[in-house]
């Protein structure tokens, strides 16, 4: 008898990991890194949410990357460059990017099954919108789920 992958639904609320950090972020510019989250019950994977105030994208290709950086022995992190300029190392950390569409409006993007080690973590975002972000409004927030084999 073959068994089944299933997924098993959301395990948390929303949890916000960014928001303040975000204001106003330079286009090229890496944010700092969100507070520490800890997987203590051992969730598989995340859900991202990106929400940007109005502000006006006018590049076709703006996006929004996004980096989850582990602690796989619960205290020391990788290294890992903020601001602008971010070492091409952080690449190692790069989970996807969040397509931002050209407009004169708020903007709303997800990343979807994330893979989250069994450990503690931090996320950052690249702004690649071609323009600084709003001063105030923006967010990431993420919940964990998992999936299930019967």
């Amino acid at each position: 008898m073959a068994g089944e992958n299933r997924w098993s639904g959301y395990k948390t609320a929303m949890s916000t990991l960014l928001s303040t950090d975000l204001n106003a972020l330079a286009s090229g510019s890496t944010s700092v890194l969100s507070v520490e989250q800890s997987n203590t019950n051992t969730h598989r994977f995340i859900d991202i949410e990106l929400n940007l105030a109005s502000v006006n994208i006018t590049s076709t290709s703006a996006q929004v990357d996004v980096f989850v950086v582990a602690s796989i022995d619960g205290t020391n992190y990788p290294e890992f460059d903020v601001g602008a300029n971010p070492g091409a190392h952080n690449m190692n950390y790069f989970v996807g990017s969040i397509i931002i569409d050209n407009s004169n409006s708020t903007h709303r993007g997800h990343l979807y099954d994330v893979f989250v080690r069994f450990e503690k973590w931090k996320l950052a975002v690249r702004n690649q919108t071609g323009i600084a972000l709003a001063a105030s409004g923006n967010t990431v927030a993420f919940r964990y789920k998992n999936d299930s084999f019967t």
